[in-house]
């Protein structure tokens, strides 16, 4: 039996933490029979806390159920995220629903309801560390992003230069290599993000990105940085040790892999224990059947020409050349402008600039070449367009 003096005034997490050792799930419950409670007292901010007073209480306590190790005590569906957004009556109504699964009175809810207690200052009662044990973290559509930057800039020279029947040819591997391949990072971002909410900052380990690639300022537009690693050793390591932290630490989602080394593995089965979502992106050619079984696969071959392209000349002197020359305009284009052209008609995008006013764009068939030289011609009527052998 306590003496309601020395209950005035306490802090709630103090309180909470002697009086509620496993959360308000735990051991014990409380009888509180108030003779006198002025709300004037009330919660007050306090350094540290939430302070109250409780003058005239009197606390009973009995032996109940450890709701810890009795799974068919509360099976709720909320995350500790959802409820730090609680207003007062939110609590009142959630401990009312609850209170035969949670061991509360009806004395216990008045006092929360007269003081007001929101969300955030509710968890701090319950020691929110106990309280994760009965509230689930229930799985949300937010996207988390991880790329292995090597991993899919070598292997995509291949996977390319096989679909578009570009570059030279590896004999050792019996398939084409497109040496000229580059990946716009931003355009691959949206591929894979399919228009869903991200829910942390993209992780890229590998080499950077250039500054001219998209991806910097479609990360800024939603409110992230991009966290990056540029060593190009112990890439595997790196990225597993961030998919980790981020599993570890926020709700169930969708974790996005754009890798295919059956390294994953160990992180990704972590991953789908903590009921995440998983899917890797990759090319097929490269792709671990370990990873495929267990997650949802997609093959980067099916979505290549959104976000991969070629720069630089064609020095094998296979493919077929229109040029474009002159116009002011042209000192104004810029690479994404250029990708826009190749997307628009669904084409595989290669080109090379000249200087600042010749702009030179390969194909590996005619009629790809004479789609978009009308295309041009439409569009940019100032400017010279011509075919070369």
């Amino acid at each position: 039996m306590f003496s309601p003096r020395t209950l005035t005034p306490i802090i709630i997490r103090r309180f909470a933490n002697y009086y509620f050792p496993k959360g308000i799930g735990g051991c014990f419950r409380f009888q509180i029979c108030i003779n006198a409670y002025k709300s004037q007292s009330g919660f007050m901010k306090e350094t540290g806390g939430l302070s109250v007073d409780l003058p005239n209480c009197r606390f009973f306590q009995s032996r109940k159920r450890n709701l810890s190790r009795d799974t068919s005590a509360v099976k709720c569906s909320l995350s500790v995220e959802e409820i730090k957004k609680w207003n007062p009556a939110q609590v009142v109504s959630f401990l009312e629903s609850q209170k035969d699964k949670l061991h509360v009175n009806d004395d216990y809810i008045n006092i929360i309801k007269k003081a007001n207690v929101s969300g955030s200052d509710f968890l701090h009662l319950l020691a929110v560390d106990k309280l994760k044990s009965i509230v689930a973290r229930i799985p949300t559509n937010k996207v988390h992003v991880f790329v292995d930057n090597s991993n899919i800039w070598i292997e995509g020279k291949y996977a390319v230069g096989e679909l578009e029947r570009l570059g030279s040819f590896d004999y050792d591997r019996n398939s084409y290599y497109f040496g000229q391949l580059r990946i716009d990072y931003g355009r691959l971002l949206t591929t894979v993000q399919r228009e869903r909410e991200l829910g942390s900052s993209p992780v890229i380990v590998g080499s950077r990105p250039p500054p001219n690639d998209s991806l910097w300022e479609r990360i800024r537009q939603q409110g992230y940085e991009v966290s990056l690693n540029n060593r190009e050793k112990k890439v595997d390591a790196t990225l597993v040790c961030s998919m980790y932290e981020v599993i570890s630490k926020e709700d169930p989602g969708v974790l996005v892999l754009i890798a295919g080394d059956r390294d994953y593995e160990p992180v990704i089965t972590q991953a789908l224990n903590k009921k995440w979502i998983v899917e890797t992106w990759f090319w097929n050619s490269g792709m671990s059947m370990e990873l495929i079984s267990k997650t949802n696969f997609n093959s980067l071959g099916n979505y290549y020409r959104s976000f991969a392209y070629g720069y630089g000349p064609d020095r094998g002197e296979k493919s077929y050349i229109l040029e474009i020359t002159d116009g002011d305009v042209i000192t104004s284009w810029e690479d994404q402008d250029i990708f826009k052209w190749f997307n628009t008609l669904n084409l595989f995008g290669w080109w090379n600039w000249i200087g600042y006013e010749t702009l030179q764009l390969y194909f590996n068939n005619t009629t790809s070449l004479k789609v978009l030289k009308t295309w041009v011609k439409d569009n940019h009527q100032d400017v010279q367009v011509r075919e070369r052998n």
